[in-house]
């Protein structure tokens, strides 16, 4: 452990060449030594190996052109049987890193055998730190999640701050789950673990893979050290923003079903009902995003 040529990199992308070609550039400048291969899924329509050809990165890609969209978590199952380091980043396209962090993620998971999953510091676009740790979702959630309006009208309320881990913790501590935005991962673990689930077309597939190693005893961590890496965030979304609001939906809705523990399943159907109302609410905000 901790040598060179420990990590593959694993991306996801659709039609975001742009951010992409920032995301790769700031991954040879600052942990270069450290990576074995770039393993990139194309989901969109563009041909993103004839794109890359004279990159400088490029002798390190290698690029899937699936020629549709396999959706994240098929993807990403795609770049894991493909890898061969015995660690592998997945990072999301409109993703910066900031330093070098892959040396440090390593001699982390040499020093602690159990751990399966690191989940780096996170950073936004204005330089805050993201919620890209967090407790695992319940009925609440839905009201008090990162993004949610009472969320954001009342930011420190204590329902917000018991949910999303990352904004307060300073030194690893042990998670629910983390974003899929940048999760560092053991391959060990996840031969134990197994893929993620395909079900999961879009989001909420890093939270039950999350579980799932939770289930296998192997730890989740959030180590504020480790990073950071600046995520934009929504540029693949908004390119899609109704097909995406719809899969957001769905899969929460199927996270809940999967896990309900409650009495005659009385927290799925609050679940679907809520999940449902939520839905077509925002239809309007939707359409409003689209026209501006």
């Amino acid at each position: 452990m901790g040598n060179k040529l420990d990590f593959d990199i694993g991306i996801v992308s659709y039609n975001s060449y742009k951010e992409l070609d920032i995301c790769l550039k700031s991954l040879l400048r600052h942990d270069n030594e450290q990576i074995n291969k770039i393993i990139i899924v194309e989901n969109g329509n563009i041909n993103l190996a004839n794109i890359i050809a004279t990159k400088p990165y490029n002798g390190k890609c290698e690029i899937i052109l699936p020629n549709k969209n396999l959706g994240f978590a098929r993807a990403c199952n795609l770049i894991i049987k493909k890898s061969k380091a015995p660690f592998l980043c997945l990072l999301n396209p409109d993703t910066e890193t900031q330093k070098p962090f892959l040396k440090k993620a390593s001699k982390y998971f040499e020093q602690n055998p159990s751990i399966g999953i690191i989940g780096p510091k996170i950073l936004e676009k204005d330089g805050n730190v993201q919620g890209s740790a967090r407790a695992f979702p319940s009925l609440m959630t839905a009201f008090f999640g990162r993004n949610t309006f009472l969320t954001k009208l009342f930011p420190n309320n204590p329902i917000t701050r018991k949910n999303i881990v990352s904004v307060k913790s300073t030194v690893p501590t042990t998670v629910d789950w983390v974003s899929g935005a940048c999760m560092i991962l053991r391959k060990q673990a996840i031969y134990d673990v197994g893929f993620m689930d395909e079900n999961f077309f879009m989001y909420w597939e890093d939270c039950d893979w999350c579980r799932r190693f939770w289930q296998k005893n192997w730890q989740v961590i959030y180590h504020p050290d480790i990073g950071p890496i600046k995520h934009t965030g929504g540029t693949s979304s908004k390119q899609q923003r109704l097909r995406c609001h719809y899969w957001f939906h769905k899969s929460a809705i199927r996270l809940y079903l999967k896990y309900d523990a409650t009495p005659l399943k009385i927290g799925s159907i609050l679940c679907v009902t809520g999940g449902l109302l939520r839905f077509f609410l925002l239809i309007p905000y939707i359409f409003y995003q689209n026209a501006k």
